[in-house]
């Protein structure tokens, strides 16, 4: 085992790639959409609905409402999210 791998055998370098890769493909589908239904921002966020609320409380992403009782958040809410947890920006 070397430096850059873990007792599971995960290549860390490859892990960080892979992370990036998958923020770079969440930003550009974010931009070909509006609004995203709530399951779909979990999944595209990776970050559970009780943290994507505390997001929105915090101002960090932008509900909307699809219905009573649906909930929407902006894509372009979701995608300054991306790019500022990217940048590490505060």
């Amino acid at each position: 085992m070397n430096k850059q791998q873990s007792p599971q055998g995960i290549n860390r370098t490859e892990l960080v790639a892979a992370q990036s890769a998958h923020m770079a493909a969440a930003r550009e589908a974010a931009a070909q959409i509006q609004v995203y239904r709530m399951a779909s921002a979990v999944r595209l966020l990776g970050i559970s609905k009780a943290s994507i609320y505390r997001r929105i409380a915090d101002g960090d992403l932008v509900k909307v409402s699809l219905g009573p009782r649906a909930t929407g958040i902006t894509a372009e809410s979701i995608r300054a999210f991306l790019t500022k947890d990217q940048t590490g920006a505060p």
